[in-house]
């Protein structure tokens, strides 16, 4: 689950999560977003997109 979107980042959870300083790719809505994990705390990890993303794509990941 992601919450906390910005163009920046985002908080997530997940069953199995990465761990810190890994590079990841989510897959939402039809996107796939390129992100670094930069912190991990039991299922819960904050992500730093790269690219930071436009207003278009937050409202396509959320709206």
């Amino acid at each position: 689950m992601m919450r906390d979107i910005s163009p920046d980042g985002a908080s997530v959870s997940a069953q199995f999560p990465p761990g810190s300083d890994e590079t990841i790719s989510i897959a939402r809505n039809g996107m796939s977003l390129a992100a670094r994990v930069v912190w991990a705390r039991g299922k819960a990890f904050g992500i730093v997109f790269k690219p930071a993303l436009d207003p278009e794509q937050i409202y396509a990941i959320t709206g």
